[in-house]
């Protein structure tokens, strides 16, 4: 089946596997009751890859703790120190690429290379309202790069 392609947008059709996937605000991963509600929930629902935001950790810590929750890939954009932070995190059986990165985003394709190839965008929108427009202003950029099947994902600090 072919994809179809429109100019200006469109759509293209999913991947033709489904896949687990984690998105969860925790508010800050430095203390250890944070970590294993975070490792209660991998355990129940297996996912194969994790979009963390606020996590106000370093990217030391989001590495180790990655491999405490038996995650082979780790993406940090550290926390600012007065909040913040992101990562994503992925299993050994996922083929991961990096994209972009900011403080709102992590864009990543997954299964890069093969025809299965798909993007994947772990989002987290800025929570003062007054700044909001810089989040929405970034996942306008992101919809403009080549198109290949796209799940944006995260939490996106909106009423959508």
């Amino acid at each position: 089946m072919g994809r179809k392609e429109f100019s200006g947008g469109g759509w293209v059709p999913a991947p033709p596997k489904s896949m687990k996937l984690l998105a969860w605000n925790c508010r800050g991963l430095g203390n250890r009751c944070a970590v294993d509600e975070l490792g209660d929930i991998i355990q129940a629902q297996d996912p194969k890859i994790v979009f963390l935001s606020e996590t106000w950790s370093t990217k030391d810590q989001m590495e180790h703790i990655g491999d405490s929750l038996d995650f082979k890939g780790c993406f940090t954009v550290p926390s600012d120190g007065r909040g913040g932070g992101l990562a994503l995190l992925w299993k050994a059986s996922e083929n991961v690429w990096l994209d972009s990165f900011s403080k709102y985003h992590i864009d990543v394709i997954v299964h890069g290379g093969s025809e299965d190839a798909w993007r994947l965008t772990g989002f987290y929108g800025e929570p003062d309202t007054s700044r909001r427009s810089e989040g929405w202003a970034m996942l306008r950029m992101l919809s403009s790069k080549p198109k290949m099947p796209w799940c944006c994902f995260g939490d996106f600090n909106e009423l959508l």
